[in-house]
């Protein structure tokens, strides 16, 4: 069914919540699982170091990358040891969205698992929606996991057998 698995992180507890029911499918199907992190540019935002002293813009996003490296290395490990699965972290900069689809299709991905956050309104309008734009893009399937459902510890995602789509009308008409 499914060869080849992404599942991208904010880092936020909804993203969190898509997290088994990657792990599930890739169970499954002996998938492998990508974790990918998107640093957007609204997000390099220039800070300020311990004694105040103002960060150049290129400091500041390396600084960035490798704190997101880290943390990513942090969640493949702790994935690899709950479970039989083969995960990897990637990282790339830019707009979420296009950087998830465009992802997807130099890595042969062939289903994305992703939360939303959830968002209505005016947050939804001035913020858009990266599942959104995902799902209209994407090369692939999209599970699409709702930011606002509960955290579950076990996915109820069911493995299929070739029986499970018997017609057995058609048996009976040969």
């Amino acid at each position: 069914m499914y060869k080849h698995i992404l599942l991208t992180t904010d880092f936020s507890p909804e993203a969190e919540r898509a997290v088994p029911f990657a792990l599930e499918l890739a169970a499954l199907t002996g998938a492998p699982v990508d974790l990918l992190h998107v640093l957007e540019h609204s997000e390099m935002d220039f800070g300020q170091d311990l004694f105040g002293i103002s960060l150049s813009w290129m400091a500041w996003v390396e600084r960035e990358r490798r704190r997101l490296r880290d943390e990513l290395a942090s969640r493949v490990e702790a994935l690899r040891g709950g479970c039989k699965v083969n995960v990897k972290a990637a990282l790339r900069e830019g707009s979420a969205a296009h950087e998830i689809v465009e992802y997807a299709t130099a890595e042969k991905i062939d289903c994305i698992v992703m939360a939303t956050h959830g968002r209505s309104g005016i947050s939804r309008f001035a913020l858009g929606s990266v599942a959104e734009r995902v799902v209209r893009h994407s090369p692939c399937a999209v599970l699409i996991v709702p930011g606002k459902i509960a955290p579950i510890a076990q996915p109820r995602i069911k493995k299929l057998e070739s029986a499970d789509f018997a017609m057995p009308w058609a048996s009976a008409a040969h």
